[in-house]
């Protein structure tokens, strides 16, 4: 799927991007789908991404005192989409945004932010810019996690309590 400014008519701020969405799984789309001139790139960028995030969600596990591979056995990786986003130039800044505030309603995002300067996250009330670093990796916690975790812990202690 291929997106330019979708919510130009929808929000006070033109969101000034473009963007190509592939699903690589469940169901992932035939190669000769995936646009010519990325194809190669999206079809590396999906086995390494998704080798980063089954390491961290082994990780994550770990930290949550389960096994290390529960969050695979619970198929956590099995739904995998590549989201790219290109921001091309404005000629009025001023009255646009990247992309407006949002969380991701997954378990994990992994994001290269390849050198772009704008990447921004809440922390306690303020809005704190991350700084580009060159070959770096930022890893998202998403909703999913979130809600997942806060199950886990809540049964935990519910066990503990009765």
């Amino acid at each position: 799927m291929y997106a330019s400014n979708n919510d130009l008519y929808r929000s006070e701020a033109a969101s000034w991007h473009d963007s190509l969405q592939v699903w690589m799984a469940p169901q992932p789309l035939e190669v000769e789908q995936i646009p010519e001139i990325c194809r190669r790139e999206v079809v590396a960028w999906d086995t390494r991404a998704k080798t980063v995030a089954e390491s961290v969600m082994k990780l994550l596990c770990e930290g949550l005192g389960l096994e290390s591979g529960k969050f695979k056995e619970l198929t956590f990786s099995d739904t995998r989409v590549l989201v790219g986003h290109c921001y091309p130039y404005c000629p009025q800044p001023d009255l646009t945004m990247g992309i407006i505030s949002h969380t991701d309603p997954v378990v994990l995002t992994v994001l290269l932010q390849n050198q772009v300067p704008g990447l921004q996250v809440k922390h306690g009330d303020e809005w704190v810019d991350v700084k580009p670093v060159p070959g770096g990796l930022i890893i998202n916690v998403g909703d999913f996690l979130q809600v997942t975790q806060c199950s886990y812990l809540f049964k935990k202690i519910f066990k503990v309590l009765f």
